[in-house]
C-alpha cells in the first residue's frame, strides 16, 4: 500500500496519487487549483516530484520541470521561484577565492544532473531538472548579458 508523500503523514492514498485526501486539502491552493489537483492526484498525474521512471516525450519533460519551478515558488513563496544560485555562487567564491557566476553555477547544476543520468538506473526527475537548470542558466546569461550591454554604453557615453 502507498503513503502520502507529505513529510510526517503516513495516511494511505489511491494507487498512483501523491498525497491522501487530508493533506490535499491542506494545502494552500484556491478552490479551483485544490479541485484541479485533486482531479490530477487521483489519476497519478504529476503532483510533485516525479517517481514516473516511464520515458516521457520532450514536451512532457517541460512541463515537468515547469510544474517544479512553480512548485519551488510556492515552497520559497518567492514569486520568480527559487532563485538561490546567485548567493550560492557568492559563499562559494567567498569560501574558495574563484570568481563563479550565477550562469555557471546553474551550468554546474545540469552537468551533474547529466552525470547523475548515466549512472544507474533511468530517473526521470534527472531530465527534469536539466530542463529546469538548463532554462535557469539562459535566463542568468540573458541578464548577464543585459548588464554587459547596459555597463559598455554607460562607458562609451562617458568618453
Amino acid at each position: 500500500m502507498q503513503r502520502c508523500t507529505i513529510e510526517g503523514c503516513e495516511n494511505p492514498v489511491y494507487t498512483h496519487a501523491l498525497f491522501c485526501l487530508r493533506c490535499l486539502e491542506e494545502l494552500p491552493l484556491s478552490t479551483v487549483e485544490r479541485m484541479e489537483r485533486a482531479l490530477l492526484n487521483v489519476r497519478g498525474a504529476p503532483s510533485g516530484r516525479s517517481n514516473d521512471q516511464s520515458t516521457k516525450g520532450a514536451v512532457g519533460l517541460l512541463q515537468a520541470a515547469q510544474h517544479h519551478m512553480e512548485e519551488r515558488a510556492r515552497t520559497y513563496d518567492a514569486p520568480a521561484g527559487e532563485r538561490s544560485m546567485a548567493k550560492t555562487v557568492a559563499a562559494f567564491n567567498a569560501l574558495t577565492g574563484k570568481t563563479l557566476s550565477e550562469t555557471e553555477g546553474w551550468t554546474f547544476m545540469a552537468i551533474l544532473k547529466i552525470a547523475r543520468a548515466n549512472q544507474g538506473a533511468f530517473r526521470a526527475d534527472n531530465y527534469e531538472d536539466l530542463v529546469a537548470y538548463a532554462a535557469l542558466a539562459g535566463e542568468s546569461a540573458h541578464q548577464e548579458n543585459q548588464a554587459n550591454e547596459s555597463a559598455r554604453l554607460d562607458t562609451s557615453l562617458s568618453m
